[in-house]
């Protein structure tokens, strides 16, 4: 995605004899237009600031200034609340904020607003005093009352005009599936619904959620393998056993549930090892995984309760895995062979086709019990519920085409993955169901 690195250092390195005042203008209509069309073609902010940052921190510094922009036009709107909370983890204020009139000593010129002694944070889109950014002289921000047309002299100045150049090439973004209503566009149509972080649309107790998330924050931060085990197992067993009850209780002719989608940006290194961590998560978790070819995002599809389990599954056995990963390059010395890209992603492949094997056999085990004591309702469900979610990967996918996955390079780091992903089993027969 974006133009070959070789253009773009020949276009920056063009640039830096130029004039800011020509050029930093030109850029933010481009960059404005750019994200006019790509909130209809289904990219979120997040999204938009995460390409970004795969480049460098500066550009993803100016994507946040851009996005913080497009946001003052949607005061007013009715912002999808997934939307919303985007916003608020990058630091842009609520559009709302976006109608207040500019202070009458605006210059609109990028410098520091006369008399305000404040100071706009192009990445976090709020405003400081301007003496608390050491290093960063009056024109490295703008007042957040000023004139929107002055993020791009903000970050010139801070950064040069590379990181704006950087942001141009970004911002090359072909079209993804649209999961979101996009702000003021009641006319583009869904290709699916997005679940929300709350997990409230999915049918999930709160609560469980939330003592789920306490269990796999037990089990990331524990010394101790034991304990790792168990919290993690737990985690897994609450929350396959709410969804699949979940799904008993809504089965029927009356039932409105149905598959939605959510997507995962997935960060470098060795983003598809961690995209096949992904994967196979999602499988023993009953939804289907789709990998949008050259973006290292992967778009899951599932029902909200499953889908929720993903997630938070997904977060914490990743770092459970970096952190096993990071126990093996400390204990070896610089220039050792698990140190190596190879060895690295190959561990982390050979850990996530254990842990699949693992929630697999843990969720069978799960499944027959719930089926027994629901005597034999469960999986007709399920299979229905497998069709329903098949049936939307293909239609939000008509051209999906699968590849065979790539094996590993390195069969000692394979195995060392497999013997790491055996240390975070999940012992379900020592753990009671409640």
């Amino acid at each position: 995605m974006g133009a070959p690195t070789a253009t773009v250092r020949a276009v920056r390195d063009r640039l830096d004899a130029a004039d800011p005042a020509v050029v930093v203008p030109a850029i933010e209509r481009h960059v404005a237009a750019t994200l006019d069309r790509a909130w209809p073609t289904g990219w979120q902010p997040a999204e938009v600031v995460w390409q970004a940052r795969r480049r460098n921190r500066a550009t993803g510094e100016a994507a946040v200034a851009a996005v913080a922009v497009a946001a003052r036009r949607w005061a007013g709107l009715d912002l999808h609340p997934v939307w919303r909370a985007q916003l608020d983890e990058l630091g842009i204020d609520p559009p709302a904020d976006a109608t207040a009139e500019p202070a009458a000593d605006a210059t609109g010129t990028g410098d520091e607003a006369a008399g305000t002694g404040r100071t706009r944070d192009t990445a976090t889109g709020r405003t400081r005093d301007a003496e608390s950014a050491p290093g960063r002289g009056p024109a490295a921000g703008t007042d957040r009352t000023r004139d929107a047309g002055t993020w791009g002299a903000a970050v010139a100045a801070t950064h040069g005009l590379g990181a704006l150049v950087d942001l141009v090439a970004a911002l090359d973004l072909w079209p993804i599936e649209v999961l979101l209503p996009v702000p003021g566009r009641p006319d583009i149509a869904l290709a699916s619904t997005s679940v929300g972080d709350d997990g409230a649309a999915a049918g999930i107790d709160p609560a469980v959620l939330e003592r789920v998330r306490a269990l796999l924050a037990k089990a990331e931060s524990t010394t101790f393998e034991a304990e790792a085990q168990a919290f993690t197992a737990k985690a897994h067993e609450l929350m396959t056993r709410h969804s699949l009850e979940h799904a008993l209780v809504t089965s029927g002719p009356a039932d409105h549930d149905r598959p939605q989608a959510r997507r995962f940006c997935i960060d470098d290194p060795y983003a598809d090892a961690k995209a096949f961590l992904l994967t196979v998560i999602a499988g023993a978790s009953r939804c289907r995984a789709v990998q949008l070819g050259g973006l290292s995002m992967v778009t899951v599809v599932g029902f909200g309760s499953d889908l929720a389990a993903v997630d938070v599954l997904f977060t914490s056995l990743l770092v459970q895995a970096q952190t096993s990963l990071g126990e093996l390059a400390r204990s070896s010395g610089a220039g050792a062979r698990e140190r190596s890209r190879g060895f690295r992603s190959s561990f982390l492949r050979g850990f996530a086709q254990r842990i699949g094997d693992r929630l697999d056999a843990a969720g069978a085990a799960t499944v027959a019990d719930l089926d027994r004591s629901s005597g034999g309702a469960l999986v007709p469900v399920l299979a229905d519920r497998s069709e329903a979610v098949d049936g939307h990967v293909a239609e939000m996918f008509p051209r999906m085409t699968t590849k065979a996955v790539a094996g590993p390079t390195d069969a000692l780091g394979w195995h060392a993955g497999q013997d790491a992903a055996d240390r975070a089993d999940l012992p379900w027969d020592r753990l009671s169901a409640g």
